[in-house]
């Protein structure tokens, strides 16, 4: 047999493109999530866009960028 290459070994993707996610956002005392989808499959740790809808209008909406925790989380660092 041929040895495996570190850059032939992937982490398993935990979120799906259009995955709707929770996003947190902590600092100090304060937490605030709110739903949004994910735009494309990410690995744990993995830095991705995320499609956040405005509440008041289902027109308006914004691409932040969120750390994914788990298969339902992603953080968003300021």
């Amino acid at each position: 047999g041929v040895p495996i290459g570190k850059h032939q070994i992937k982490a398993p993707v935990v979120i799906k493109k259009g995955t709707i996610v929770r996003v947190i956002y902590e600092h100090d005392t304060i937490r605030i999530t709110n739903k949004g989808i994910a735009m494309k499959d990410a690995t744990k740790l993995e830095t991705i866009p995320v499609e956040i809808h405005n509440q008041d209008s289902r027109h308006a909406k914004k691409v932040i960028y969120a750390q994914v925790l788990n298969a339902q989380d992603a953080r968003v660092s300021m």
